[in-house]
């Protein structure tokens, strides 16, 4: 096994140990039962090798539990309701409000996280040029999971000069949140959420620049045909950045 291939595996096994731990957390606990008093019902339940007694209690998952939602949570809700929402209707903020309120109805969103979609950030963003070139493009896909080995050095830039790695291809995964076609070619758009200091958002999109591109290579090489447009649009504010 190569170096490369060495430090992808523990990478990935690292990552895997967390997801199971965190997993194993969030779905279940054991909780033993205080002792029973005069007075009290004993619980019900397999008992433990000393006799006592245990009860496996089934618990909600974190993100459907009634409590703030955290800056990560709050950005899988807006991607959740840009992938969801149909582009052949109205989507003025009220209709966008009413979306997410059936969304609530199909259990899809919890109350807290439906509060926490910026229905004016959405409406701005499909009443602006780039919205309504998606609501009108014949060829859309939103949510795209795709893999693709690309050069070592194309991901890591001291693999080129690193001879234990030279000539190896890194595989890439990723989640495309839009991409569409239009007269103009294939467009990648992805949604963020971050906080803008200043309101300055040609910075702010600079820094996802590497990411887009390596996507925007990835997805061409799959489709064979190359993408023409990179766009990042920022619910702060409701703008959206070309990145040229």
């Amino acid at each position: 096994m190569t170096e490369m291939k060495r430090l992808i595996a523990e990478e990935q096994h690292e990552a895997d140990a967390e997801r199971y731990e965190e997993a194993a957390t969030e779905w279940t606990s054991l909780v033993r039962s205080p002792p029973v008093s005069a007075g009290r019902t004993a619980p019900t339940g397999p008992a433990g090798p000393a006799g006592d007694s245990y009860t496996y209690r089934l618990r909600r998952p974190r993100f459907m539990e009634e409590k703030a939602l955290t800056a990560a949570e709050k950005g899988t809700v807006s991607h959740l309701v840009m992938q969801s929402i149909p582009l052949d209707g109205p989507k003025d903020e009220e209709s966008i409000r009413v979306f997410v309120e059936g969304m609530v109805s199909r259990l899809l969103l919890t109350r807290a996280q439906s509060e926490a979609v910026d229905a004016a950030s959405v409406a701005s963003f499909f009443a602006g040029e780039l919205g309504s070139r998606l609501a009108a493009a014949q060829w859309v896909k939103r949510e795209l999971p795709f893999s693709c080995t690309v050069p070592a050095g194309r991901v890591h830039r001291t693999a080129a000069a690193d001879p234990s790695v030279a000539g190896e291809s890194v595989l890439i995964q990723g989640v495309v949140d839009c991409l569409f076609e239009d007269e103009r070619g294939l467009v990648l758009l992805d949604y963020k959420t971050d906080r803008i200091d200043g309101k300055d958002w040609e910075r702010a999109a600079e820094r996802h620049r590497f990411q887009l591109e390596l996507y925007a290579e990835a997805v061409g090489r799959i489709l064979g045909k190359p993408v023409t447009e990179c766009h990042v649009f920022f619910f702060d504010g409701g703008q959206s950045v070309r990145l040229q």
